[in-house]
């Protein structure tokens, strides 16, 4: 070979290698753009997920008041309940008193009555009476009469 293809072969060589640099470099552009865009999206994404978890801490505090709120409500509800069996009990129609002031119940009215047999009461009765025709004025008068009586039913 002469002096002359020699160079013209290194040349080519040279050409060839200076476009395969550039093939190389315009790749690490490539891949640089595309690192940068997902370090990018990677940064996004750990600032949602910051916030997700501090969203998610926040709504976990809430509701642990809001059960905390229910677990108070309900203990109220009940103490309530409680009370209104209580106060059911003391209006029932088959309560009374007893000589030492306390309450008692009793199962069937017919216990009521043995009671009532066994200490006489007396009892202030009114009774309406239908009237009659005044002679002199012709208006009819209704009348009442009130008695004392003691009864031992």
């Amino acid at each position: 070979m002469n002096e002359n293809e020699e160079y013209q072969q290194l040349l080519e060589t040279k050409r060839l290698q200076d476009l395969d640099l550039q093939h190389h470099r315009a790749e690490i552009r490539r891949n640089t753009d595309v690192i940068q865009s997902m370090e990018e999206r990677v940064a996004r994404q750990e600032e949602m997920l910051t916030f997700l978890v501090d969203a998610s801490k926040k709504y976990d505090e809430e509701l642990e008041e809001k059960r905390d709120e229910n677990k108070k409500a309900t203990k109220e509800y009940e103490e309530l309940e409680k009370v209104a069996a209580n106060l059911k009990e003391i209006m029932n129609p088959g309560a009374f008193m007893t000589e030492h002031g306390s309450l008692a119940t009793c199962s069937s009215a017919t216990e009521v009555k043995n009671i009532s047999q066994t200490t006489p009461q007396t009892v202030n009765k009114k009774t309406v009476t239908r009237g009659h025709k005044n002679n002199r004025t012709g208006k009819e008068t209704i009348g009442t009469k009130q008695t004392n009586s003691v009864e031992t039913s």
